[in-house]
């Protein structure tokens, strides 16, 4: 299994081989402290990643594949994905402005209590209260979206930081 040339998904496998390549380089910039920041995430990830699976085999859902989307050019590329619905869903944003330029991730349809399940990454995550607020992302930066797609629905995203009006959109099918 591999990235599938020409439709911007990726497998599990791809995006979870990525997830740790990104462990494993932040890791050996940010000393002692951060080895056990990245334990304490590897471990998060573990575990969370073991229930949803158990919980999946018991309601019949299944991790179907993820979507890479880019950003360049204060552009999200591509700006609109399909994913299966009624299945677990993974949503990779990366930052790849050739210049300094800041971008967010905001959506009140992914981040929602019910649907997120997990956000990591190198992007810096902020809440408001418990929940989710936006994603910033610096570049070379990227957020790894683990949700539940509900067939019908579609998850819109944005950044607004700066004055960009860049969206997005997934729709579960």
């Amino acid at each position: 299994m591999g990235k599938r040339s020409g439709t911007g998904k990726e497998t599990l496998e791809d995006l979870s081989r990525r997830a740790y390549q990104i462990e494993r380089s932040g890791s050996s910039k940010l000393g002692l402290a951060g080895v056990m920041g990245y334990c304490k995430l590897a471990l998060m990830s573990v575990v969370g990643l073991s229930i949803l699976l158990i919980w999946s085999f018991s309601a019949d859902a299944q991790f179907r594949y993820g979507h890479l989307v880019q950003i360049r050019e204060l552009t999200f590329v591509p700006d609109s994905a399909q994913v299966q619905g009624d299945a677990f869903t993974v949503l990779v944003i990366q930052n790849r402005e050739e210049g300094p330029i800041l971008h967010e991730v905001r959506s009140k349809d992914l981040f929602e209590p019910g649907t997120l399940i997990s956000v990591q990454g190198t992007g810096t995550v902020e809440h408001e209260g418990k929940q989710v607020s936006r994603v910033l992302l610096s570049p070379g930066e990227e957020v790894v979206i683990w949700y539940y797609a509900v067939k019908g629905r579609t998850y819109t995203y944005q950044c607004t930081i700066n004055g960009h009006s860049m969206q997005g959109a997934v729709q579960a099918v």
